[in-house]
């Protein structure tokens, strides 16, 4: 790990408000992911509450250490830098999702992907082996619903990625705001406000393409009514009834919001036009 906080000593009522939070969300999201209530138990008893500053490293997409984390309060940056030391951000991680290294009865595997802290954030890490011996422990029909729900989980990661790129950018741009608002989103008069601070820097990343043109596209949405920004958060605006978001245009993607990770569900594909 880089330059961190993990080592800081917590106040005792802010670790255990921590623990009681990851535990809610383990548990949440057990019947979903296959884990027993004993399963949960391990894992939270065993978890170690860490405080990470804005930028800051959590994980070098390099590591090859057997680390696991979940993040409870803030924001993570699932990032991955291409050869050119461009980077790109293939997740934003809200509290319950679980991040870090595959578990691997074979050699230490590397992580491809880095995690960062997007915001000031609270991440619980797991001890080594502790996963395994988890995933180990399971029941066979718990441990094949854990191992359905992850590789269909991944496959509609990677093809709605893939579809993504083929998209008019401001189509893109849309899709991940509509992403944003299912994870961090909370209503408000002018719609769903996205409660996690946001540069144009931050989109670029996630659609795979430069500040200018994400800056444009958003002016765009501003215009069409889908985009707006209130106390320096942007909200996402439904279009009028009967009308679609971008006219002149065939629809594209459903505008219908996900709901994925909360509760791991897994979300549909996205439709792509004939």
């Amino acid at each position: 790990m880089a330059d961190t906080d993990a080592d800081t000593p917590l106040d005792p009522s802010t670790t255990a408000h921590a623990q009681a939070t990851l535990r809610a969300l383990l548990a949440r999201a057990a019947p979903k992911m296959g884990l027993t209530a004993a399963a949960v138990d391990v894992l939270a008893a065993h978890a170690r509450i860490t405080l990470w500053r804005r930028g800051q490293s959590i994980l070098a997409a390099d590591d090859r250490r057997d680390l696991a984390a979940v993040v409870v309060k803030g924001a993570v940056r699932l990032v991955c830098t291409s050869p050119g030391g461009h980077q790109m951000t293939a997740y934003l991680a809200g509290p319950g999702r679980l991040f870090g290294v595959a578990p691997s009865l074979e050699r230490p595997r590397q992580a491809l992907f880095g995690a960062v802290a997007h915001m000031p954030s609270t991440v619980a890490l797991l001890p080594p082996g502790i996963v395994s011996a988890v995933v180990a422990g399971l029941p066979p029909g718990d441990a094949l619903r854990l191992l359905a729900g992850s590789w269909r989980l991944l496959s509609v990661l990677l093809h709605d990625k893939c579809v993504l790129l083929m998209m008019p950018l401001r189509v893109r741009v849309l899709h991940e705001l509509e992403v944003l608002a299912r994870d961090f989103g909370r209503p408000c008069r002018e719609g769903i406000c996205i409660d996690v601070p946001l540069r144009h820097d931050d989109l670029a990343a996630l659609v795979v393409a430069t500040r200018a043109k994400v800056t444009h596209a958003l002016a765009e949405l501003r215009q069409l009514g889908r985009v707006g920004v209130v106390e320096a958060r942007l909200v996402l605006r439904q279009p009028p009834s009967g009308t679609h978001p971008f006219p002149s245009r065939r629809p594209i993607v459903t505008a219908a919001p996900m709901t994925v990770f909360p509760d791991f569900q897994v979300p549909p594909p996205i439709p792509v036009a004939p």
